[in-house]
């Protein structure tokens, strides 16, 4: 279970940026450091949400866990998002 921001992008030209926010490369998914991919988000309600999500494309062997699937907690306070894609 891992905490995450839900968007609506309601300009399909958006991706391109948030496809570069997260390394996604739509043309080499097995180069990318994240695939896009469909999974199933739970509201806080309960309702179920069918999105896109970012997941990590290599290894997690040795990662620290995230207990509570807060993974913002672990990020450093002056930790500033890169923002200039691949």
């Amino acid at each position: 279970r891992v905490l995450v921001e839900v968007v609506e992008v309601t300009d399909a030209s958006l991706w391109t940026g948030l496809d570069a926010l997260e390394r996604y490369l739509p043309d080499d998914p097995g180069s990318s450091e994240y695939r896009r991919v469909l999974a199933t988000a739970s509201k806080t309600d309960g309702r179920a949400l069918t999105c896109w999500t970012y997941r990590y494309n290599s290894s997690v062997a040795g990662s620290q866990d995230v207990p509570d699937g807060d993974w913002t907690s672990l990020r450093p306070a002056s930790a500033e998002p890169d923002v200039t894609g691949p």
